[in-house]
């Protein structure tokens, strides 16, 4: 349950950002059996109410989001010194919001990520690992339906409501040998790809206070 003001100087309090958001989570571990050695699963549930209300709310109008996951991770024993690793994720994500130029809005998303990975350990202390993964994101209420400026950072932000999911591909190795003292040391190496990543960018536009915005010019700050 959040809230913060932005004020200035001369005005006092011009908008007020509010976010009251649930997180509800249920995880069980579950005993070995066969190759495997552990692993959980679990369910996870996310209500988030986003809103900025004051004379200076052109930002973002009132949004809500509700989100729905569930995942599992699983380790199996190859040997003593070979163990394989596995874990997905899928969620069933909905937004509501609206913009001025588009009115009510409603998107939903269903991200599904995977990963996969190997340990060996050679001697008790040391081990190599490696993990490849793919993970989606789905966009943020904010990338999607901000539509205003927003004083804090001095900009004059746009959503996208088109926005996809975010996907992403890495792939990870290392090296990492722990002492009887508890000291490690560790070295890693990886390498991410992204399809539609999402990003704000400056577009070298300029607006004014009524929200009128375009190239540098006189009356634009």
């Amino acid at each position: 349950d959040y809230r913060h003001d932005e004020v200035t100087d001369s005005g006092g309090v011009s908008a007020i950002f509010t976010n009251k958001e649930w997180e509800n989570r249920v995880e069980a571990i579950h005993a070995a059996f066969g190759p495997i050695t552990n692993g959980a699963l679990g369910i996870q549930y996310d209500n988030r109410d986003f809103a900025v209300t004051g004379a200076d709310a052109d930002y973002l109008h009132p949004a809500k989001s509700n989100s729905f996951a569930a995942y599992i991770f699983d380790e199996a024993a190859v040997t003593e010194q070979f163990k394989l690793q596995g874990a997905a994720r899928i969620e069933w994500a909905g937004y509501k919001g609206n913009t001025d130029a588009l009115g009510n809005l409603n998107r939903s998303f269903t991200p599904v990520s995977v990963s996969g990975g190997a340990v060996y350990k050679p001697e008790d202390n040391t081990s190599l690992f490696v993990n490849l993964s793919h993970t989606e994101r789905a966009p943020a209420l904010t990338e999607l339906f901000a539509q205003g400026p927003h004083d804090a950072s001095k900009t004059f932000e746009f959503g996208d409501p088109n926005l996809r999911v975010e996907k992403a591909f890495s792939v990870e190795g290392g090296i990492k040998h722990e002492r009887a003292d508890s000291s490690n040391a560790s070295l890693t190496f990886f390498r991410t790809q992204f399809d539609g990543f999402i990003d704000g960018f400056l577009t070298g536009n300029t607006c004014n206070d009524t929200g009128t915005c375009g190239f540098p010019g006189p009356g634009r700050s």
